[in-house]
């Protein structure tokens, strides 16, 4: 089951919960806002980026796409 306050699978866009807001950054000074989609840090952002946990939790699965790149959190 999804997490449909973060997913909205009609459009096909998820926002990153509150909790992981800091944790993931790409290339700027701005955290991760979207887990798919237009994304505050200026990347446009995949399902199959995400932890396996995160992926599960917000889309009720893990994706089978492979990605080039798979994000870690950033631990302070």
């Amino acid at each position: 089951m999804s997490n449909h306050s973060n997913y909205n699978p009609d459009n096909g866009l998820a926002s990153m919960p509150q909790k992981y807001i800091g944790l993931f950054y790409n290339a700027c000074s701005e955290p991760c806002d979207m887990l798919q989609g237009p994304c505050a840090c200026g990347a446009w952002h995949h399902q199959e980026e995400w932890p396996d946990e995160i992926q599960e939790e917000i889309f009720g699965n893990v994706s089978v796409k492979e990605s080039v790149i798979k994000r870690k959190p950033i631990i302070k």
